[in-house]
């Protein structure tokens, strides 16, 4: 957050104070003042750029995770009520008449 607000900050300057140093004319080996401004604005620019980029993976990360969390919290959520039905419906018994499965001789 401070690296953004500070590049706002360099950049607003850098648009603010460019008319007076444009014409000056100065030159130390081939740079000038706006070649300066340039690289600083460029720096700063590419910093905030690759921050984003952590962000985002970041973010990514939390999403996989959060999804993950769901998924598990949906298979206890089914278990438990899973478990509770087949309380509730207790033992099966099976009641078949008397007699029935007797072996019967021919006559």
């Amino acid at each position: 957050m401070a690296a953004t607000i500070s590049t706002l900050v360099v950049i607003i300057a850098s648009a603010a104070i460019s008319p007076y140093i444009s014409g000056s004319g100065k030159n130390w080996h081939g740079l000038t003042y706006e070649s300066g401004l340039c690289f600083l604005i460029a720096s700063l620019m590419s910093f905030v750029l690759i921050k984003t980029v952590g962000l985002f993976e970041g973010m990514l990360s939390l999403h996989k995770l959060r999804g993950q969390l769901v998924l598990d919290a949906a298979e206890r959520s089914a278990k438990k009520k899973k478990d509770e039905l087949q309380n509730r419906a207790g033992k099966l018994t099976t009641t078949l008449p008397e007699g029935y499965g007797k072996i019967i001789d021919p006559p």
